[in-house]
């Protein structure tokens, strides 16, 4: 009975329920975009990063918004060539300048992924800390 009802529970879990938990919970900069390059989802710790308090409010907002030109400029190249050829951007150097300033680093690993639609596919980075 009790595996029972444990096994009913889980079925009535939705996938965006688990989406929501692991964006709220994981320590990572994680995000979504769009193929215009517009933030779709993002983790709560990337929010804070970006100084915003809901992970809501960077929905369609772009680099542009967050970052300077400099870095806004290569990302959304680095992105729109995802999408064109759907090889991922891995291990590449950086200068990503933040409004509290620069960090330069690894590129976190950009791809392309296999959520899609007839009209539509997203981007998805993993940045770690």
């Amino acid at each position: 009975m009790v595996g029972q009802n444990a096994a009913s529970r889980a079925k009535s879990i939705t996938h965006e329920e688990l989406l929501d938990a692991f964006l709220e919970h994981i320590p990572d900069h994680i995000y979504f975009k769009d193929p215009e390059s517009r933030f779709v989802r993002i983790s709560r710790v990337l929010a804070i990063h970006f100084g915003l308090a809901d992970s809501a409010e960077a929905v369609n907002k772009t680099d542009f918004d967050m970052f300077t030109a400099e870095h806004a400029e290569q990302a959304f190249a680095d992105e729109q060539e995802i999408i064109r050829t759907g090889r991922p951007v891995v291990a590449k150097e950086e200068k990503e300048t933040w409004q509290t300033g620069a960090r330069v680093g690894p590129l976190p690993p950009k791809f392309r992924c296999a959520i899609e639609t007839a009209t539509s596919s997203a981007l998805s980075g993993f940045p770690g800390m």
